[in-house]
């Protein structure tokens, strides 16, 4: 007798015998038991189940990592965007200080000219009225204290200060580039790059504006600019 596909599992077996006379005799207990498959055994099932603790802690664990990665992607984002603002407001801290630099510089400047043109026809008058002065030591008296208001020297210092804080290596930049520039010519570099024009920088200069002229046409020829290049412009935009 052959029993086939049966479950795993204990079972037992009634086994009868038949005579000739078709009387069953008394049953014959047969208890046998099938084993369970590899797969199902108790070793299995205690591997299946270390698997399962090993997947669950394996899970946690790379949560747990991508949590932490993106606590530090997160925080790095948070200490690069700080960083920026930060930058930020430097910078436009900055701006404003070099505009406010830019906007003292210039109206000190314009100060000084206005002074200086005030003085300068004032001075003018006087030789135009020199014959009103019957006592000529005192008009050369009145001169002289004119001229010595007009003090291009002092007026100069002052604005030096102030426009190397703006341009720090304007004047070496420009003497390494053209060895050949005078003191004078620095100065009218420095009132071109502000931007002034040729009557805002004869008083400064305490000079006629041909005289401005004349200095702005051989400035251009010790810098090799062309008439098609406009002298403020580059030297504006010259570092």
């Amino acid at each position: 007798m052959e029993f086939q596909n049966l479950p795993h599992g204990d079972y037992t077996l009634n086994v009868h015998s038949v005579t000739m006379d078709n009387r069953m005799s008394s049953p014959k207990t047969i208890a046998f038991a099938i084993a369970s498959p590899w797969y199902l055994s108790k070793l299995s099932m205690l591997g299946y189940v270390l698997i399962l603790v090993l997947i669950v802690l394996g899970v946690r664990w790379y949560n747990r990592q991508k949590l932490r990665r993106k606590h530090e992607i997160l925080k790095i984002r948070l200490q690069r965007e700080q960083e920026e603002r930060l930058a930020q407001l430097e910078k436009e801290k900055l701006e404003k200080e070099i505009k406010r630099k830019q906007t003292e510089l210039a109206r000190t400047t314009m100060s000084v000219a206005k002074k200086n043109e005030l003085i300068l026809e004032l001075k003018d008058l006087m030789v135009l009225n020199k014959d009103a002065f019957p006592n000529k030591q005192r008009y050369r008296s009145l001169t002289k204290k004119l001229d010595g208001s007009i003090n291009e020297n002092e007026d100069w210092k002052n604005f030096e200060v102030n426009f190397k804080e703006l341009h720090d290596d304007f004047f070496d930049n420009l003497l390494q580039q053209f060895p050949k520039l005078t003191p004078k010519d620095l100065k009218l570099c420095a009132y071109l790059k502000m931007n002034l024009s040729s009557k805002e920088i004869a008083p400064l200069m305490a000079i006629s504006i041909r005289g401005v002229e004349i200095h702005r046409y051989r400035l251009r020829k010790k810098l090799g600019i062309d008439s098609s290049q406009n002298l403020s412009n580059f030297l504006i935009k010259f570092k």
